[in-house]
This record gives C-alpha cells, sequence and structure tokens, in this order.
C-alpha cells in the first residue's frame, strides 16, 4: 500500500510543477497539443521549465534530486535552460532532515570477509563466526 500511495504522491508532484506538460511539449504530434491544452488548463505555470522541474524534484526527495544532479552534467542530453537550471543542484540543494535516513532499514544479512564464508555449504558456525560480522 505504500508504493501505491508514494506512487500517487509522485504523479501530484509531477501534476502540481507542470512537468507533464514539459513531456508533451516535446513531443511533435498535434494531437497531442490539444491533450497538453486541456492539460494545462486553469493551471499557472509562468516559471522557467528549468526550475520546475528542478523543484519538483527537491520536493519529491534525495534520490531525484542525485537523478538531477546526473542529468545536469550530461548537457548534451537536456536543453541549456533546463541543464543551467539543474546544475544548481550541485551546489545549492537545501538540507536533507537526517532522521528519515536513520529510519531506513538496515542491511540484514551478515556482512564477511570472504566472498564465499556466509553461502558455501559445509561450514560451521564457528567458522563462519569468524569471518562474519552480524548485521
Amino acid at each position: 500500500m505504500s508504493r501505491f500511495l508514494r506512487g500517487w504522491a509522485i504523479l501530484w508532484v509531477v501534476f502540481r510543477y507542470g512537468l507533464d506538460e514539459l513531456v508533451l511539449s516535446g513531443l511533435p504530434h498535434p494531437w497531442l497539443r490539444k491533450v497538453r491544452s486541456v492539460l494545462t488548463f486553469g493551471r499557472k505555470l509562468d516559471k522557467p521549465r528549468g526550475q520546475r522541474l528542478r523543484e519538483a524534484l527537491e520536493e519529491l526527495g534525495p534520490i531525484f534530486v542525485k537523478f538531477g544532479q546526473v542529468l545536469s552534467t550530461r548537457s548534451d542530453l537536456m536543453p541549456p535552460d533546463v541543464a543551467e537550471e539543474l546544475a544548481k543542484l550541485q551546489d545549492r540543494v537545501p538540507p536533507f532532515d537526517s532522521q528519515i535516513a536513520s529510519r531506513s532499514p538496515a542491511p540484514r544479512s551478515p556482512r564477511c570477509t570472504s566472498p564465499w564464508s556466509a553461502t558455501r555449504a559445509g561450514r560451521s558456525t564457528r567458522w563462519r563466526s569468524r569471518y562474519c560480522v552480524p548485521a
């Protein structure tokens, strides 16, 4: 259920910042212009498209900010105005709440110094406890 809610929240941010208009404006089909005009009716999309994209990525969280940082380094894939705005994600990102990061689940499997120590059949528990650190 939480994945469904997260997907819904992402779609809401996409709609609120007008990112759907960014995608539809890049497609040349004439019937998509009509779809774009219907979807953007009544919304104020007066900010530049790069700024809207940057703000949406910041609101969606640190993984999306990292994605924006990667896109900003690839100026051959992005229009110049969008790449310039995404470059602001490199050094001018608002701080991330560390309490959210501390709630993320830790790995459950033990870390082993030998690649075969945890999975090799026939080894004793004593041998595993010598080379593996519990999670």
